[in-house]
C-alpha cells in the first residue's frame, strides 16, 4: 500500500503544490521540507509513483521520519497516521530489458564555441574558459531553444558522451542546472561520476557539483548534488583513497559523512577521508589554494 500523501497534507492543513503547478514534475507531489533551513521552497517531494520521499536539497527520508517531523509526533504515532493514510497499492511496472551497451547521444541542437556572455559569466566566476573549453569540452547554446543562455556541460561515461547538462549564465532562471531528459540519455547522471574520466590514478576527491571539478582539476568528480544514489558509491569502491570535499553548509557535510560511512562500510580496501574547507566553497578557492590542494591530496603533480 502506498502512502495518501495528499490526503494527510490536506487534513493536517500542509500546503502542497501538485503536478499541475509549473514547478512539480509529472508524478510529484511538493511541500516545504521540515528538514532544510534556509530558502523555504517545495523542496520535499513525494512520487506517487514510487512511494517515497525525497528533498532536491537535502536528499531521501522515509515516511516515518517525514510524519514525525510534519506532525510533531513519535514513532508510534507516526506509524499510525502512515496506517490511517494508506491508499492504493503501488502498481508494478514490467522491468524493460535494457542494452548494457554504451554509446554516445547528441547535445541540443544549435551548440557552438562559447559566446561573449558565456566567457563573461566564467570569468566573473573566476575561471578560464579557454582552458575549460580544451579540458572539459564545455560549449555554448544558442539564444533560442530549450537550452538557450546556458553553458552545456558534456557529461561522458568510459569515453562516451551519455548525458549533459545546461548552466544558466543569467542567474535569472530558477533552474540553474537543467538536465538533459532522461529519455535522451544514454546514462543516468546519477550512475556516473562527473570527471571519472580524467582521474588520472588511484586516488579521487569527491565534490558536489561540476564546477568544483573545474576548480579543483583532474583527479576530481562529482556527484551532481549532494544526494548521491548507490551506483555512485559503487564507482568509487575502484579507488585505493576517496577524499570527499562537499561544501560547508550542515546538510552537505551531513551528506559528505554518510557518502564516506556508507563506503567505508562497503569495503576495507579503501581508505575514505572527509575534508573541509572552512566557510568556503571548492569551486569559489583561489586557482594556486586548489592546485596545491590537490597537490597535497593526490601525492603527486595533477
Amino acid at each position: 500500500m502506498s502512502f495518501a500523501f495528499i490526503k494527510f497534507c490536506e487534513t493536517n492543513s500542509i500546503p502542497y503544490i501538485s503536478e499541475n503547478h509549473k514547478h512539480v514534475r509529472a508524478g510529484w507531489i511538493q511541500i516545504t521540507c521540515p528538514f532544510c533551513t534556509g530558502n523555504p521552497g517545495y523542496h520535499l517531494g513525494y512520487n506517487t509513483k514510487e512511494d517515497y520521499l525525497n528533498c532536491w536539497r537535502c536528499g531521501f527520508h522515509s515516511h516515518i521520519e517525514v510524519v514525525k517531523a510534519l506532525a510533531n509526533c513519535s514513532d508510534s504515532q507516526a506509524r499510525r497516521f502512515l496506517k490511517d493514510f494508506k491508499g492504493r497499492p503501488i502498481e508494478k511496472k514490467k522491468k524493460e530489458k535494457k542494452s548494457s551497451e554504451l554509446y554516445s547521444i547528441p547535445l541540443p541542437g544549435g551548440c557552438g564555441p562559447l559566446n561573449k556572455m558565456q566567457r563573461k559569466y566564467l570569468l566573473k566566476r573566476n575561471f578560464n574558459p579557454e582552458k575549460l573549453e580544451k579540458k572539459w569540452k564545455i560549449v555554448g547554446s544558442s539564444s533560442i531553444g530549450e537550452f538557450k543562455f546556458r553553458i552545456i556541460i558534456p557529461i561522458y561515461f568510459k569515453g562516451f558522451l551519455v548525458s549533459y547538462q545546461g548552466r544558466d549564465v543569467t542567474e535569472k532562471s530558477p533552474i540553474k542546472y537543467k538536465a538533459c531528459k532522461d529519455a535522451d540519455n544514454a546514462r543516468n547522471i546519477k550512475e556516473c561520476l562527473y570527471g571519472l574520466d580524467n582521474v588520472p590514478s588511484s586516488s579521487v576527491v569527491v565534490c558536489e557539483g561540476v564546477t568544483d571539478v573545474w576548480r579543483l582539476g583532474p583527479g576530481a568528480v562529482a556527484t551532481f548534488g549532494i544526494d548521491f544514489k548507490t551506483a555512485q558509491v559503487e564507482l568509487l569502491k575502484k579507488f585505493k583513497r576517496v577524499f570527499v570535499l562537499f561544501d560547508d553548509d550542515p546538510q552537505a557535510v551531513r551528506k559528505a559523512e554518510d557518502l564516506a560511512y556508507q563506503l567505508d562500510s562497503l569495503t576495507k580496501d579503501v581508505h575514505v577521508e572527509l575534508i573541509e574547507i572552512p566557510e568556503q566553497d571548492p569551486a569559489d578557492m583561489k586557482q594556486k589554494n586548489a592546485d596545491a590542494l590537490m597537490k597535497d591530496l593526490m601525492g603527486e603533480k595533477i
